[in-house]
């Protein structure tokens, strides 16, 4: 819907049928995870709702991970991601956080090797 915004959760195409759209058939394509249902559209003030009891705590969870990866470098994402680790009371949480921060640590190791 026009003006709105949705967490979508995606599942990778099984069958990349997709030459009929003239696209780079190099890339991956995307469906929502089951039909509509992987669209799940966020509570805002113009359209205030009831939103149900797990979009609430996972919005909030995805929106301090994006923020917290927006910076331009990977030390301050490293960093971005070090405050946030205990925001939520989850292991799973913890778990993702402290990947990210193992894939920017490799990247900027990377870096540092081709330098």
């Amino acid at each position: 819907m026009p003006g709105r915004e949705y967490l979508l959760f995606l599942r990778e195409l099984p069958e990349q049928n997709v030459a009929e759209y003239k696209v780079d058939l190099e890339d991956k394509f995307y469906r929502a995870y089951d039909g509509d249902r992987g669209a799940v559209a966020l509570p805002d003030a113009a359209n205030p709702e009831r939103p149900y009891t797990f979009v609430t705590p996972l919005v909030e969870a995805v929106r301090a991970f994006c923020e917290a990866v927006k910076a331009r470098d990977a030390d301050a994402k490293i960093s971005n991601l070090g405050a946030i680790r205990e925001k939520f009371p989850y292991a799973a949480w913890r778990e993702s956080v402290d990947a990210a921060i193992g894939d920017f640590q490799r990247q900027k190791a990377r870096q540092s090797q081709r330098q």
